[in-house]
Protein backbone atom coordinates (compact mmCIF):
# COMPACT_ATOMS: atom_id res chain seq x y z
CA UNK A 1 0.00 0.00 0.00
CA UNK A 2 1.80 3.18 -0.75
CA UNK A 3 1.87 6.39 -3.02
CA UNK A 4 4.38 7.17 -5.60
CA UNK A 5 4.27 10.61 -7.68
CA UNK A 6 7.17 9.86 -10.24
CA UNK A 7 5.94 10.62 -13.28
CA UNK A 8 2.74 11.06 -12.44
CA UNK A 9 1.09 9.31 -9.55
CA UNK A 10 0.81 6.19 -8.40
CA UNK A 11 -2.17 5.15 -5.83
CA UNK A 12 -2.24 1.36 -4.90
CA UNK A 13 -2.67 -1.22 -2.28
CA UNK A 14 -2.66 -4.90 -1.98
CA UNK A 15 -4.22 -6.79 0.63
CA UNK A 16 -4.31 -10.54 1.71
CA UNK A 17 -6.76 -12.51 4.01
CA UNK A 18 -8.31 -15.87 4.65
CA UNK A 19 -11.80 -16.39 3.62
CA UNK A 20 -13.45 -19.14 5.91
CA UNK A 21 -16.04 -21.34 3.45
CA UNK A 22 -17.45 -24.97 3.53
CA UNK A 23 -15.35 -27.04 1.17
CA UNK A 24 -18.06 -29.15 0.02
CA UNK A 25 -17.16 -28.38 -3.84
CA UNK A 26 -13.62 -28.12 -3.02
CA UNK A 27 -12.95 -25.08 -4.77
CA UNK A 28 -8.97 -24.37 -6.20
CA UNK A 29 -7.19 -21.85 -7.69
CA UNK A 30 -6.70 -23.15 -11.49
CA UNK A 31 -3.55 -20.83 -11.66
CA UNK A 32 -1.97 -22.20 -8.38
CA UNK A 33 -0.95 -18.82 -6.90
CA UNK A 34 -3.39 -18.96 -3.85
CA UNK A 35 -4.17 -22.14 -1.86
CA UNK A 36 -6.66 -23.35 0.50
CA UNK A 37 -6.31 -24.97 3.86
CA UNK A 38 -8.65 -27.42 5.48
CA UNK A 39 -9.27 -25.92 8.89
CA UNK A 40 -9.38 -28.99 10.57
CA UNK A 41 -8.63 -32.70 9.57
CA UNK A 42 -12.07 -34.04 10.32
CA UNK A 43 -14.69 -31.24 8.77
CA UNK A 44 -15.63 -29.34 5.71
CA UNK A 45 -14.54 -26.05 6.51
CA UNK A 46 -11.43 -24.65 4.92
CA UNK A 47 -9.20 -21.25 4.48
CA UNK A 48 -8.80 -19.72 1.70
CA UNK A 49 -6.10 -17.48 0.42
CA UNK A 50 -7.57 -14.37 -1.08
CA UNK A 51 -6.12 -10.94 -1.92
CA UNK A 52 -7.78 -7.87 -3.01
CA UNK A 53 -5.23 -5.18 -5.27
CA UNK A 54 -6.23 -1.54 -6.54
CA UNK A 55 -3.79 0.51 -8.80
CA UNK A 56 -5.12 4.04 -9.37
CA UNK A 57 -2.35 5.92 -12.07
CA UNK A 58 -2.77 9.03 -14.15
CA UNK A 59 -0.59 12.45 -14.69
CA UNK A 60 -3.09 14.56 -12.80
CA UNK A 61 -6.72 14.78 -11.43
CA UNK A 62 -8.36 14.32 -15.03
CA UNK A 63 -5.98 11.48 -16.51
CA UNK A 64 -6.17 8.53 -14.62
CA UNK A 65 -7.00 4.74 -14.56
CA UNK A 66 -7.95 2.26 -11.98
CA UNK A 67 -7.46 -1.49 -12.27
CA UNK A 68 -8.76 -3.39 -9.39
CA UNK A 69 -7.90 -7.20 -9.03
CA UNK A 70 -9.82 -9.86 -6.69
CA UNK A 71 -9.36 -13.45 -6.21
CA UNK A 72 -12.68 -15.23 -7.05
CA UNK A 73 -11.98 -18.33 -7.37
CA UNK A 74 -13.51 -19.77 -3.72
CA UNK A 75 -16.77 -18.48 -4.88
CA UNK A 76 -19.62 -20.59 -6.73
CA UNK A 77 -19.84 -17.78 -9.12
CA UNK A 78 -18.07 -15.02 -11.18
CA UNK A 79 -19.55 -12.02 -9.95
CA UNK A 80 -18.07 -9.89 -13.04
CA UNK A 81 -21.14 -10.68 -15.31
CA UNK A 82 -23.34 -9.07 -12.25
CA UNK A 83 -21.48 -6.10 -12.11
CA UNK A 84 -22.10 -5.73 -16.07
CA UNK A 85 -25.39 -6.32 -16.22
CA UNK A 86 -26.16 -4.22 -13.71
CA UNK A 87 -24.16 -1.36 -14.50
CA UNK A 88 -22.39 -1.00 -11.02
CA UNK A 89 -18.78 0.08 -10.57
CA UNK A 90 -16.67 -3.68 -9.77
CA UNK A 91 -14.20 -2.46 -7.53
CA UNK A 92 -16.67 -1.24 -5.33
CA UNK A 93 -18.34 -4.61 -5.27
CA UNK A 94 -21.47 -3.28 -7.04
CA UNK A 95 -22.31 -0.85 -3.90
CA UNK A 96 -21.80 2.64 -6.33
CA UNK A 97 -23.71 3.01 -9.81
CA UNK A 98 -21.50 2.98 -12.72
CA UNK A 99 -23.10 6.30 -14.03
CA UNK A 100 -22.54 8.28 -10.87
CA UNK A 101 -18.39 8.38 -10.92
CA UNK A 102 -16.20 9.66 -8.35
CA UNK A 103 -14.11 12.00 -10.41
CA UNK A 104 -11.29 12.89 -7.87
CA UNK A 105 -8.78 9.52 -8.47
CA UNK A 106 -7.87 9.93 -5.02
CA UNK A 107 -11.17 9.93 -3.44
CA UNK A 108 -11.96 6.67 -5.65
CA UNK A 109 -8.97 5.20 -3.71
CA UNK A 110 -9.98 5.80 -0.25
CA UNK A 111 -13.45 4.83 -1.25
CA UNK A 112 -12.73 1.59 -3.04
CA UNK A 113 -10.25 0.77 0.07
CA UNK A 114 -12.78 1.56 2.67
CA UNK A 115 -15.08 -0.52 1.34
CA UNK A 116 -12.49 -3.26 0.81
CA UNK A 117 -11.56 -2.96 4.09
CA UNK A 118 -15.19 -3.18 5.97
CA UNK A 119 -15.37 -6.19 3.69
CA UNK A 120 -11.55 -8.00 4.79
CA UNK A 121 -13.13 -7.07 8.35
CA UNK A 122 -16.14 -8.44 7.78
CA UNK A 123 -14.82 -11.94 6.41
CA UNK A 124 -12.14 -11.81 9.58
CA UNK A 125 -15.10 -11.49 12.60
CA UNK A 126 -17.15 -13.83 11.02
CA UNK A 127 -13.53 -16.56 10.43
CA UNK A 128 -13.19 -15.57 14.25
CA UNK A 129 -17.04 -16.45 15.46
CA UNK A 130 -16.65 -19.51 13.70
CA UNK A 131 -13.30 -20.56 14.82
CA UNK A 132 -14.19 -19.13 18.74
CA UNK A 133 -17.58 -21.13 18.57
CA UNK A 134 -15.88 -24.38 17.89
CA UNK A 135 -12.78 -24.59 20.32
CA UNK A 136 -15.45 -23.59 22.82
CA UNK A 137 -17.65 -26.39 21.88
CA UNK A 138 -14.59 -29.12 21.20
CA UNK A 139 -12.48 -28.07 24.73
CA UNK A 140 -11.50 -31.85 25.08
CA UNK A 141 -9.35 -31.52 22.01
CA UNK A 142 -6.04 -32.74 24.25
CA UNK A 143 -6.58 -36.10 26.12
CA UNK A 144 -4.18 -38.09 27.82
CA UNK A 145 -6.16 -41.35 26.98
CA UNK A 146 -5.77 -40.73 22.76
CA UNK A 147 -3.78 -44.18 21.75
CA UNK A 148 -4.55 -43.17 18.17
CA UNK A 149 -3.70 -39.20 18.63
CA UNK A 150 -6.20 -38.79 16.47
CA UNK A 151 -7.42 -35.35 19.14
CA UNK A 152 -3.44 -34.48 19.39
CA UNK A 153 -3.43 -34.74 15.87
CA UNK A 154 -6.66 -32.54 15.47
CA UNK A 155 -5.30 -29.96 17.61
CA UNK A 156 -1.98 -29.24 16.34
CA UNK A 157 -3.83 -29.17 12.78
CA UNK A 158 -6.24 -26.83 14.25
CA UNK A 159 -2.79 -24.70 16.17
CA UNK A 160 -1.11 -24.52 12.68
CA UNK A 161 -3.99 -22.94 11.02
CA UNK A 162 -4.55 -20.40 13.68
CA UNK A 163 -1.35 -19.39 12.97
CA UNK A 164 -1.52 -18.98 9.77
CA UNK A 165 -4.38 -16.42 10.18
CA UNK A 166 -2.61 -14.58 13.00
CA UNK A 167 0.48 -13.56 10.52
CA UNK A 168 -1.79 -12.73 7.55
CA UNK A 169 -3.33 -10.64 9.71
CA UNK A 170 -0.45 -8.62 11.47
CA UNK A 171 0.30 -8.24 8.24
CA UNK A 172 -2.57 -6.29 7.28
CA UNK A 173 -2.81 -4.42 10.42
CA UNK A 174 1.09 -3.19 9.77
CA UNK A 175 -0.08 -2.16 6.54
CA UNK A 176 -2.69 -0.05 7.40
CA UNK A 177 -0.92 1.77 10.24
CA UNK A 178 1.95 2.17 7.78
CA UNK A 179 -0.50 3.54 5.06
CA UNK A 180 -1.72 6.22 8.12
CA UNK A 181 1.18 7.19 8.99
CA UNK A 182 3.10 8.08 6.18
CA UNK A 183 0.96 8.53 3.39
CA UNK A 184 -2.03 10.74 4.84
CA UNK A 185 0.38 13.75 3.87
CA UNK A 186 -0.63 12.90 0.26
CA UNK A 187 -4.28 13.83 0.84
CA UNK A 188 -3.94 17.29 2.49
CA UNK A 189 -5.86 16.57 5.70
CA UNK A 190 -5.69 19.91 7.47
CA UNK A 191 -7.11 21.36 4.20
CA UNK A 192 -10.62 22.62 4.42
CA UNK A 193 -13.38 21.93 1.89
CA UNK A 194 -15.99 19.47 1.12
CA UNK A 195 -13.53 16.81 -0.51
CA UNK A 196 -11.10 16.76 2.42
CA UNK A 197 -13.69 16.45 4.96
CA UNK A 198 -14.47 13.16 2.53
CA UNK A 199 -10.96 12.45 3.03
CA UNK A 200 -10.47 12.52 7.27
CA UNK A 201 -13.94 10.66 6.74
CA UNK A 202 -12.43 7.99 4.99
CA UNK A 203 -8.99 7.62 7.03
CA UNK A 204 -11.71 7.66 10.52
CA UNK A 205 -13.12 4.86 9.05
CA UNK A 206 -10.11 2.67 8.55
CA UNK A 207 -8.97 3.51 11.85
CA UNK A 208 -11.75 2.12 12.99
CA UNK A 209 -11.25 -0.87 10.83
CA UNK A 210 -7.76 -1.07 12.31
CA UNK A 211 -8.78 -1.23 15.78
CA UNK A 212 -11.52 -3.56 15.24
CA UNK A 213 -9.09 -6.15 13.00
CA UNK A 214 -6.71 -5.28 16.04
CA UNK A 215 -9.03 -6.60 18.72
CA UNK A 216 -9.84 -9.79 16.63
CA UNK A 217 -5.68 -9.81 16.77
CA UNK A 218 -6.07 -10.16 20.30
CA UNK A 219 -8.67 -12.90 20.98
CA UNK A 220 -6.95 -14.99 17.61
CA UNK A 221 -3.76 -14.61 19.95
CA UNK A 222 -5.76 -15.92 23.33
CA UNK A 223 -7.08 -18.19 21.43
CA UNK A 224 -3.55 -19.72 20.47
CA UNK A 225 -2.16 -19.64 23.61
CA UNK A 226 -5.22 -21.46 25.20
CA UNK A 227 -4.07 -24.56 22.78
CA UNK A 228 -0.35 -23.80 23.20
CA UNK A 229 -0.98 -24.17 26.92
CA UNK A 230 -3.02 -27.12 26.57
CA UNK A 231 -0.46 -28.25 24.48
CA UNK A 232 2.73 -28.03 26.86
CA UNK A 233 0.37 -29.64 29.74
CA UNK A 234 -0.33 -32.89 27.20
CA UNK A 235 3.35 -32.86 26.95
CA UNK A 236 4.25 -32.80 30.69
CA UNK A 237 1.08 -35.82 31.54
CA UNK A 238 2.77 -37.53 28.96
CA UNK A 239 6.65 -37.60 30.14
CA UNK A 240 5.11 -37.84 33.40
CA UNK A 241 3.39 -40.97 32.11
CA UNK A 242 6.66 -42.34 30.69
CA UNK A 243 8.49 -41.52 33.53
CA UNK A 244 6.07 -43.36 35.51
CA UNK A 245 6.19 -46.30 33.49
CA UNK A 246 10.36 -46.54 33.46
CA UNK A 247 10.02 -46.38 37.10
CA UNK A 248 7.59 -49.64 37.13
CA UNK A 249 9.82 -51.42 34.26
CA UNK A 250 13.14 -50.72 36.43
CA UNK A 251 10.86 -52.09 40.00
CA UNK A 252 10.14 -54.94 38.08
CA UNK A 253 13.69 -55.53 36.68
CA UNK A 254 14.81 -55.33 40.39
CA UNK A 255 12.64 -57.49 41.58
CA UNK A 256 14.03 -59.87 38.66
CA UNK A 257 17.48 -59.76 40.14
CA UNK A 258 16.84 -60.59 43.45
CA UNK A 259 15.04 -63.67 42.39
CA UNK A 260 18.19 -64.66 40.42
CA UNK A 261 20.28 -64.12 43.60
CA UNK A 262 18.42 -66.27 45.33
CA UNK A 263 17.55 -68.98 42.92
CA UNK A 264 20.84 -68.90 41.09
CA UNK A 265 22.57 -70.84 43.96
CA UNK A 266 20.18 -73.37 44.94
CA UNK A 267 20.37 -74.28 41.22
CA UNK A 268 24.32 -74.59 41.26
CA UNK A 269 24.02 -76.39 44.42
CA UNK A 270 21.54 -78.86 43.41
CA UNK A 271 23.57 -79.58 40.09
CA UNK A 272 26.43 -79.87 42.27
CA UNK A 273 25.04 -82.81 44.17
CA UNK A 274 23.16 -84.04 41.65
CA UNK A 275 26.31 -84.62 39.84
CA UNK A 276 27.05 -88.39 38.70
CA UNK A 277 30.45 -88.21 39.99
CA UNK A 278 29.24 -87.01 43.67
CA UNK A 279 28.30 -89.74 46.16
CA UNK A 280 24.59 -89.85 46.83
CA UNK A 281 25.40 -91.05 50.57
CA UNK A 282 26.62 -87.36 51.08
CA UNK A 283 24.13 -86.21 53.64
CA UNK A 284 21.85 -83.19 53.64
CA UNK A 285 23.69 -80.98 56.18
CA UNK A 286 26.81 -81.06 53.31
CA UNK A 287 23.65 -79.54 50.45
CA UNK A 288 22.40 -77.23 53.10
CA UNK A 289 25.93 -75.74 54.10
CA UNK A 290 26.61 -75.52 50.30
CA UNK A 291 23.52 -73.99 49.81
CA UNK A 292 24.05 -71.39 52.31
CA UNK A 293 27.48 -70.33 51.75
CA UNK A 294 26.43 -69.73 47.72
CA UNK A 295 23.45 -67.64 48.30
CA UNK A 296 25.80 -65.59 51.15
CA UNK A 297 28.30 -65.31 48.62
CA UNK A 298 26.65 -63.99 45.99
CA UNK A 299 24.54 -61.66 48.39
CA UNK A 300 27.76 -60.26 49.66
CA UNK A 301 29.14 -59.88 45.98
CA UNK A 302 25.64 -58.15 44.92
CA UNK A 303 25.73 -55.24 47.85
CA UNK A 304 29.71 -55.07 47.18
CA UNK A 305 29.35 -54.10 43.69
CA UNK A 306 26.29 -51.79 44.41
CA UNK A 307 28.72 -50.06 47.22
CA UNK A 308 32.01 -49.95 45.36
CA UNK A 309 30.99 -49.50 41.83
CA UNK A 310 29.51 -45.65 42.85
CA UNK A 311 32.11 -44.75 44.88
CA UNK A 312 35.20 -46.09 42.23
CA UNK A 313 33.15 -43.98 39.73
CA UNK A 314 32.88 -40.46 42.18
CA UNK A 315 36.89 -41.29 41.93
CA UNK A 316 37.18 -40.73 38.34
CA UNK A 317 35.58 -37.91 38.64
CA UNK A 318 37.72 -36.69 40.91
CA UNK A 319 40.96 -37.11 39.13
CA UNK A 320 39.54 -36.27 36.26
Amino acid sequence: MGVSQMRGFTLEFHLPHYALRRDDCQLYDSRRIRKHRLFRLSGQDAIYEVQLSLIVYGVDDFFWTACFCEDAYFRASNPISGYLQDEVDGPSSGLRMSRFPIWDPRYYFLSILVIRMSQITMEWAVSMEVITGYLDEHDDLFLEDDPSLKKTKESTWILGSLRRLRNVLARVITTLASFDANNSVYFDLETEGALYDRFRECFDQLRQFTAELTTIRMVLEQQIEILEKMSDVLVNASSLAESITASRQGDNIRLLTYISIIYLPVTLATSIFGMNQVSSENAWWKYWLCLVCLTGGTITVAVGLQMIIPRWGKGQEKHG
